[in-house]
């Protein structure tokens, strides 16, 4: 199992669970496990198109996933996957 750790805005739609449980092989079927467990979540997290939205950062074990494999980094038993919202302004 891998731990993805929500931000806090997003925590409502997991009913306040500041992380969740997903299961998978590199990080798109995470996403996609998390997909099946927590619909409306993934919905938040995932486009259409089943990518990251473009106004979060995901970050495995604390390296951004956009400087490695994207989807296809591999993910290990314990690893911790955090969405990151984007913040924006001037």
């Amino acid at each position: 199992m891998v731990t993805v750790i929500l931000p806090g805005p997003l925590r409502q739609l997991a009913a306040g669970a500041p992380e969740v449980a997903a299961e998978g092989c590199d990080v798109a079927e995470v996403l996609s496990s998390l997909a099946v467990r927590q619909p409306r979540l993934a919905d938040r997290i995932l486009d259409e198109e089943g990518k990251p939205r473009r106004f979060l950062r995901l970050y495995l074990n604390d390296r951004d996933i956009a400087a490695h494999r994207q989807l296809e980094t591999p993910v290990a038993e314990g690893d911790r996957l955090t969405v990151v919202l984007a913040v924006a302004g001037g």
